[in-house]
């Protein structure tokens, strides 16, 4: 059990970085209770809060979540986590308690530079980054994307990898799938097996082609398997366009 804190406790530590905006949250979380727990609204915040730090914590909590997507979603539950708003609410009690304006104006200075230095080393740790476009989809996507456009997306009709289908469908919503996300929506059976296929293009690249045709796909996008997928792919009428990132294009 102690292990499973442990690795909870790095993932919380890795998120905050090195700025201190989880000890505000335990302070403000601290003055709410305090000096404004009577009040009905602070007690449901408070008891939120408090659930869901207990939920991130549990030593099932990590284990499932590695079970629904292999662990790579359990540290976004600290967004679930409403910390802004108990910094906000602590903030508010603390200031109702100041009758002058001046110490009020004076408090809400200090305030605001603690919030600041708090969570200067968090987002200067690399946390936070500029996104690459509008979007917010990586760069590699919006080549894939241009390629298939340049060859035309009127009668196109793409197999992607389900790391490139689920921006394409954010970045390019003129470029058609011959299935949707996790296979829903599939145009007929030779599509539903052509997406499992392309997931595991390394066993099961030779039956890509064939897929293809039978699932009405002229564009394929999957995972580079060196030469020997080029030759496979080209043997069966399939060109290359392109690569980006570990991707390779085809189109037929």
């Amino acid at each position: 059990m102690m292990k499973y804190f442990g690795d909870s406790l790095g993932t919380w530590q890795v998120y905050w970085g090195e700025g201190y905006t989880a000890w505000l949250f335990a302070v403000s979380m601290l003055v709410l209770f305090v000096l404004s727990f009577k009040n009905k609204k602070v007690r449901r915040l408070f008891a939120l809060a408090l659930m869901m730090v207990v939920i991130f914590f549990l030593p099932i909590t990590p284990r499932l979540m590695a079970y629904l997507d292999e662990g790579t979603i359990y540290w976004r539950l600290i967004w679930a986590i409403p910390y802004v708003a108990v910094i906000a609410a602590a903030f508010v009690s603390l200031i109702r308690l100041i009758p002058k304006f001046e110490l009020q104006a004076l408090v809400t200075l200090v305030v605001v530079i603690l919030i600041a230095i708090c969570g200067k080393d968090q987002i200067s740790a690399g946390n936070f980054f500029p996104a690459e476009n509008m979007e917010q989809v990586p760069a590699f996507v919006v080549s894939i994307a241009e390629n298939i456009r340049e060859g035309g997306t009127e009668d196109c009709f793409v197999a992607a990898d389900e790391t490139v289908a689920s921006y394409l469908r954010v970045y390019a919503p003129d470029i058609k799938m011959v299935y949707g996300r996790r296979a829903d929506g599939w145009i007929n059976k030779s599509a539903y097996y052509l997406y499992q296929y392309v997931q595991t293009v390394g066993e099961h690249l030779e039956g890509i082609p064939g897929l293809a045709d039978d699932a009405t796909a002229n564009c394929i996008v999957i995972r580079n398997s060196g030469e020997n997928g080029d030759r496979i792919m080209e043997t069966a009428g399939w060109r290359k366009t392109g690569e980006a990132d570990v991707f390779s294009i085809y189109r037929k």
